[in-house]
């Protein structure tokens, strides 16, 4: 069984105290909102970084409102991912391999998060590439399944 799982509760109905019933009848509404809450996804966006409401499992993409374009071997742009300032990311882009379209997501991984988490990312920029993007170009994208609902 899932954590996730509603846990029913059982008991009997007593109309001279009534409050034990509608005390097992709100756990398990608690129990049931756990389940529904956890099977959502939190789409969560900033400028430079952002601070996780819950524990999960995080996608995170880079936005950028510039098209890249003249990169090559002594100009370009690296981006990474960042958790908690520790490089996290798998994938990096690197814009010798492609260059970046405007206003499309690049994906920078998946990571398991924590209350608290903030992800962030991490702009090289080698030689003079034109235009050259900045911390004002990139957004952050975070896309947070929960695995752990608070209460």
């Amino acid at each position: 069984m899932s954590k996730f799982s509603p846990r029913s509760t059982s008991g009997k109905a007593d109309k001279d105290n009534p409050q034990p019933m509608l005390e097992l009848i709100q756990q398990d509404l608690r129990d049931l909102a756990r389940v529904v809450n956890a099977a959502s996804k939190v789409y969560l966006t900033a400028p430079d970084r952002i601070a996780t409401p819950m524990a999960g499992s995080a996608d995170v993409y880079v936005l950028t409102n510039t098209a890249t374009a003249g990169s090559g071997v002594g100009a370009y742009h690296t981006i990474a991912l960042s958790r908690s300032g520790q490089a996290d990311g798998q994938i990096s882009i690197d814009t010798r391999n492609a260059e970046m379209s405007a206003y499309r997501a690049y994906y920078l991984g998946t990571v398991q998060v924590g209350l608290g988490d903030i992800l962030s990312y991490t702009l090289s920029v080698t030689g003079a590439p034109a235009p050259t993007l900045t911390a004002s170009n990139l957004t952050l994208l975070c896309i947070l399944t929960a695995t752990e609902v608070p209460t």
